[in-house]
């Protein structure tokens, strides 16, 4: 029984975040497509508009709209909102879970602090055997461990993967951006990764 509930509750952190971000994308076009429309049905109906908006213009608009809302989202009012609204969302059991997944996710690539900028490659045993991965901490202090540090390594064709604990001397930096060396990974190994170099020390 406790097998199918884990099994279950991992089948909603692979759905549930896909989901939103269908629904998020669709409610931000729908706005716009809705507001749009709404307002060449009334340059039409005085004919100051006799011709077609292409689809570009609607793309455009929906852009805008999310620069506009992360610039809001940068303000002292809406971040005290958001601060606000996480405190509720961390009082949900199961939605506190999946929303702390997404957020994370998130802004591991596109937050004010990053985790996903640093490939790095991993020695894992002393056969040289090495992997890709991005370091996401440098200070495991607060764990009692010492000159060690946590590697994140994205597993191939699927959106799961493994942390590691490895010591310090085993990593390697990469010469080569996050998104790069994510999509390498994703991919396999069969995506193009042009440029990479290894930093020496």
């Amino acid at each position: 029984m406790k097998r199918l509930i884990r099994l279950f509750f991992q089948g909603l952190l692979v759905v549930v975040p896909l989901l939103l971000t269908y629904y998020a994308i669709y409610f931000v076009f729908s706005i716009t497509y809705y507001r749009i429309n709404s307002l060449i049905t009334w340059a039409k109906r005085f004919e100051y508009l006799p011709i077609e908006v292409p689809f570009l213009v609607y793309v455009v608009a929906d852009i805008a709209l999310l620069v506009l809302i992360g610039y809001l989202a940068s303000g002292f009012i809406t971040k005290t909102f958001f601060k606000w609204y996480n405190r509720l969302i961390f009082k949900i059991p199961v939605i506190r879970i999946i929303y702390s997944s997404i957020r994370g996710f998130t802004s591991a690539f596109v937050g004010q602090k990053r985790k996903f900028d640093q490939p790095v490659l991993v020695k894992l045993n002393p056969s040289n055997l090495e992997r890709i991965g991005f370091l996401v901490q440098d200070d495991l202090s607060k764990l009692n461990i010492k000159d060690k540090v946590a590697v994140y390594l994205p597993g191939s064709y699927g959106i799961s993967g493994n942390l590691v604990i490895a010591p310090a001397e085993n990593i390697t930096p990469l010469e080569t951006s996050g998104l790069d060396a994510m999509n390498f990974i994703i991919s396999g190994g069969i995506a193009e990764l042009a440029g990479v170099k290894v930093k020496h020390s």
